[in-house]
């Protein structure tokens, strides 16, 4: 059976998941079928830029974030965020619905829209809580690109200039910055503790018992650092720069210090996603839709009928990793 798509868009991969026939194509966009002989219809649209971020409880809990919109994927529909004002979102971060979040999942969401002086952007937050999203323009010059939710109703969000807002108490507050480097990805293992990576290796820390206060710690390359994230007690880094052996460093936390474990590939590191300390999935730009997988003793090729840059990967403990960027929303079925 031949169909025509009602845009050129290129389609590269299928995958059958619950009966149902996903395909991801260019552009973003992604088509759904309930069976064979069902018409294909766009459960995403195609959209000139890639998603950027992703985070979620499981498969059938999904938000995803890009230039222009939020969606939620509740395993079966993709669902537009009602709120005004998304411009270009970069970062998302979330805390799963219980007592302390009124029984919904609590989510933030950070990026850039125009600020008050003409041309220039500023950071814009969007907060999800009760069921309904609102906005906040915190930084009226500097876009923000990375957020972690420490708990419920706290968050830290990082970005350009070597910005850092913490929210708490139902307010935003600017933190004195050691450095004026980008700042890209922000992460912690515990309400108590946050790791914030950026420009030039800059890796700052966090931690609740100084609360307005970010120590500077020495980082062993001069790289880019793009993102950050962690389990089981180690910390992983993803970078944009190659080391003397022409390959891109991870860098992997360790009781001595960083360890740098080499991807075999020309790589620039845009997101990573530690499950455990021996599983941890990284994808980035200029890799023709390579993912790269630790396995404990090495980074290993895993490759995904996509021929893009990847900017976004989240592993939910409760489902399958989920991979994002330029042209593709991909899920990797165990």
């Amino acid at each position: 059976m031949h169909e025509h798509l009602p845009t050129d868009v290129v389609l590269s991969d299928l995958e059958i998941v619950d009966g149902r026939w996903w395909i991801p194509g260019d552009h973003g966009a992604v088509y759904v079928r309930s069976g064979p002989n069902a018409p294909l219809v766009a459960a995403i649209e195609p959209a000139l830029d890639p998603i950027r971020a992703i985070w979620g409880t499981g498969d059938r809990n999904l938000y995803l974030v890009g230039p222009g919109l939020i969606l939620h994927h509740d395993g079966a529909t993709w669902t537009l965020a009602s709120v005004a004002g998304i411009n270009a979102l970069r970062g998302a971060s979330g805390i799963a619905a219980g007592p302390a979040t009124g029984g919904t999942d609590e989510v933030w969401a950070v990026g850039s829209s125009p600020g008050p002086v003409p041309g220039q952007d500023g950071g814009d937050a969007f907060h999800l809580a009760a069921g309904a999203w609102t906005r906040a323009q915190l930084d009226p010059a500097r876009p923000l690109n990375a957020v972690w939710a420490a708990a419920p109703g706290e968050a830290i969000a990082v970005g350009a200039g070597g910005a850092v807002w913490r929210r708490a108490g139902g307010t935003w507050t600017q933190l004195a910055s050691p450095v004026a480097a980008d700042l890209y990805g922000v992460w912690g293992p515990d309400p108590d503790r946050a790791w914030i990576v950026g420009a030039g290796g800059t890796i700052l820390r966090w931690e609740r018992v100084a609360p307005d206060a970010l120590v500077a710690e020495p980082s062993p390359i001069t790289a880019d650092l793009r993102a950050i994230h962690g389990a089981d007690g180690v910390r992983w880094i993803a970078s944009s720069g190659l080391g003397p052996d022409n390959q891109v460093a991870v860098l992997q936390s360790s009781p001595t210090g960083w360890l740098r474990r080499p991807v075999p590939h020309l790589l620039d590191g845009q997101a990573i996603h530690a499950r455990s300390a021996t599983d941890v999935m990284i994808v980035g730009a200029n890799n023709a839709g390579r993912v790269f997988r630790w396995t404990g003793a090495a980074f290993v090729e895993e490759r995904t009928g996509h021929s893009g840059s990847l900017s976004a990967v989240f592993r939910p403990l409760d489902g399958s990793a989920w991979i994002a960027g330029d042209g593709a929303v991909l899920q990797r079925v165990p």
